[in-house]
């Protein structure tokens, strides 16, 4: 759904909106601000972020991933304010180098966490899954 279905409809609403306003006011600027805003709808990568007890599995929809919660150093909050809403998973790899991965709670969870501040659903499970494992593995 974030990968297909936003990128689509966001670029739906654009195109319609430029569309207007060029058949409007026949303004060439909305054509530039189209091209500079299409390009960051490709860049964005967010992943499929799954687990159970002993592991986190992630995924782009082509390549999935599995690292145990133990190799999880932290689950960092999105912000509104600095215009990144998106959940950053923190991943000790194998090697030692920590991999971010971007991903976007359900909706009603990633509402609650704007309006409140406060994790709930399954994201609060995954953090509490995380802290458990740790305190058990020392």
């Amino acid at each position: 759904i974030y990968k297909v279905v936003f990128p689509t409809i966001w670029t739906l609403i654009i195109l319609s909106l430029t569309a207007f306003i060029l058949w409007d006011s026949h303004e060439i600027g909305t054509l530039l601000m189209l091209l500079m805003l299409l390009p960051m709808l490709i860049f964005l990568k967010l992943k499929q972020v799954k687990y159970d007890d002993n592991n986190v599995y992630i995924s782009n929809w082509r390549t999935k991933w599995t690292y145990e919660l133990r190799n999880i150093k932290a689950i960092n909050e999105g912000n509104m304010i600095g215009l990144d809403p998106f959940f950053e998973l923190e991943i000790i790899e194998q090697n030692g180098e920590i991999r971010k991965i971007d991903f976007m709670t359900k909706v009603s969870e990633q509402l609650s966490y704007m309006f409140t501040g406060q994790l709930t659903g399954r994201l609060l499970e995954l953090k509490h899954k995380i802290k458990e494992k740790k305190l058990t593995d020392n």
